[in-house]
């Protein structure tokens, strides 16, 4: 099987594609709408258009990696499990010593760090560099909402 770093090299480029973005999305809500669901959750009305852009890009990224562009199925997730994983997330990311979001994410379990991780703190601090200017709060929500949503996928819990 090809490593999840490779997979996800190559789902970046790809979903730059509106059509390979939308199959993607397609194979999401087919296979377990409740990931897609997710992203639509009252709780992200309050981003602004390309921060939530951004959660659901990351997040097709992921699914995409995961999922080998929706050939492999993965086990169902449900809200309340992606919910559940957010809430022990914020708990834990609360505890995290730190103010900044840089200083929490150095703050991080290094068993934590894997390829997902790695592509959720990178593509946050990359578009912090393109002077987007997120506030820490809204990044703080991008990381442990996406965080949540990869675990869920994969099964591997929460920052615990």
């Amino acid at each position: 099987m090809e490593s999840l770093d490779k997979r996800i090299e190559f789902w970046i480029e790809q979903l730059e594609n509106d059509k390979v973005f939308d199959k993607i999305m397609s194979q999401m809500e087919e296979q377990s709408p409740d990931l897609l669901a997710y992203f639509y959750l009252p709780q992200f009305e309050d981003l602004k258009e390309d921060e939530g852009s951004f959660l659901l890009f990351i997040g097709s990224i992921l699914f995409a990696s995961i999922s080998n562009g929706g050939k492999e199925t993965l086990p169902a997730v449900t809200l309340d499990q992606i919910q559940e994983l957010e809430d022990r997330n914020w708990k834990l990311w609360e505890k995290l010593p730190g103010k900044s979001f840089d200083e929490k994410v150095n703050g991080l379990p290094d068993d934590l760090w894997d390829p997902g991780t790695d592509l959720i703190v990178t593509m946050i601090e990359h578009d912090a560099e393109m002077e987007l200017n997120w506030p820490p709060a809204v990044q703080e929500i991008l990381f442990v909402s996406l965080l949540s949503f990869y675990h869920a996928m994969t099964g591997d819990g929460s920052l615990e």
